[in-house]
């Protein structure tokens, strides 16, 4: 696509001409608002693949364990699930960890405030926005806590130096230049989030433009511009003729100006592909096949049910695992409780046809005994019950 408008270009660098709207790229910045706004806000893949994910990860059903030496008991009354059932008065389970999971995304980092009472248990969960929370250090280097930036108000909530506990929870991904930052799979998907954004504004100002390319003047030769004269021209040019409302209205040229057009169509430039192929890299960063967003040229998987189930096993449940493992090891501090919360993904209909499917290559298993088969599910021994 350059290369054809460089040629098109060149081939009027013999003449005395003014080319408009040859500009070096621009990337949007890539501080969190931008981040979060060129994405989230405004682009339709990214949109989709970072509430895919945080929908779907929020909707797996979780068990709470509690781990008494070599026992494991599964309890189903406990005062962490009510926390985690209702957060706190705004906002019910499955919107937090819906919005937890958002800005991990978006940021590469996600925090949890609680809100404790007397005896240390969280009565209140709170996400905060990740460009809130600045990380305070020690004179060592160490980190110290983390500091509440709320308008004027700074609240510092100390990290404990024995137990590690802090009232706010850190999430992030890892970061190959800093300890205490996260990468965020938006951020590394940016620049095609970019080249979407722009190839829909392109095709916004086409439409608007009549479905016109953009030109050249071309001066005859021995006739030059001043400086003046050419800026001039330009603004004339733009407050004349470009935009909607002037639409078809005719340029009138003098001084030995021609007026030529670079025919640049969609075809020429590719449109189509150059946006489908940007929408391509963005799901990838991300972890959503193409295929769940209906984005053609990508047949990775030979079909839709393939493509789903990759979804849940390499992106889903890994991140769910992981924060909810997180989660666990910052709830067992509280509660002075060797806590697990495992998901329960029997649950979750994407992952049936697997399960399925090993349930039929264990029942057929005649080498193995009732408990090694029901071990292999994720299922107690039959104890005091007859094996056979």
């Amino acid at each position: 696509m350059f290369n054809l408008f460089q040629k098109q270009a060149k081939s009027l660098k013999s003449s005395n001409s003014i080319i408009f709207g040859d500009e070096e790229p621009e990337w949007s910045n890539k501080d969190y608002n931008t981040i979060a706004r060129e994405s989230y806000c405004k682009n339709v893949v990214a949109h989709r693949c970072i509430s895919m994910i945080a929908k779907n990860v929020a909707s797996i059903p979780i068990k709470l364990f509690i781990n008494k030496g070599e026992k494991k008991q599964q309890v189903d009354s406990h005062g962490l699930l009510d926390v985690i059932r209702q957060p706190n008065p705004f906002i019910g389970g499955k919107d937090f960890i819906e919005e937890f999971i958002s800005y991990s995304l978006i940021s590469g980092e996600s925090y949890i405030l609680s809100i404790r009472n007397a005896i240390g248990q969280p009565v209140e969960l709170h996400c905060i926005r990740p460009d809130m929370i600045k990380i305070r250090y020690d004179k060592s280097g160490n980190k110290q806590g983390y500091v509440y930036i709320a308008g004027e108000n700074k609240i510092l909530y100390k990290i404990d130096k024995i137990t590690g506990m802090s009232d706010i929870l850190m999430l992030k991904n890892f970061h190959p230049l800093y300890r205490d930052k996260g990468v965020s799979q938006v951020e590394a998907a940016l620049n095609s989030i970019d080249q979407h954004n722009q190839a829909s504004k392109w095709n916004q100002t086409l439409l608007q433009n009549s479905a016109r390319p953009s030109g050249a003047l071309i001066m005859s030769q021995g006739n030059m511009l001043t400086q003046k004269q050419y800026e001039q021209l330009k603004e004339q040019i733009q407050d004349c003729f470009a935009g909607v409302n002037n639409n078809g209205k005719p340029i009138l040229l003098e001084g030995g100006l021609e007026w030529k057009e670079l025919a640049l169509t969609p075809k020429d430039m590719d449109f189509i592909e150059s946006k489908n192929t940007a929408a391509r890299e963005i799901a990838l960063a991300l972890g959503v096949p193409p295929q769940l967003l209906g984005i053609p040229g990508d047949n990775t998987y030979s079909n839709f049910q393939e493509a789903r189930l990759a979804f849940w096993e390499d992106t889903i449940l890994p991140l769910a695992s992981r924060a909810y493992e997180l989660l666990a090891n910052w709830f067992s501090k509280m509660y002075d409780e060797d806590i697990e919360l495992t998901l329960d993904a029997d649950q979750v209909s994407a992952l049936s046809a697997k399960r399925e499917a090993l349930w039929t290559r264990l029942e057929q298993a005649s080498f193995l005994t009732i408990d090694e088969k029901r071990a292999m599910l994720g299922f107690p021994p039959m104890e005091g019950k007859s094996k056979t």
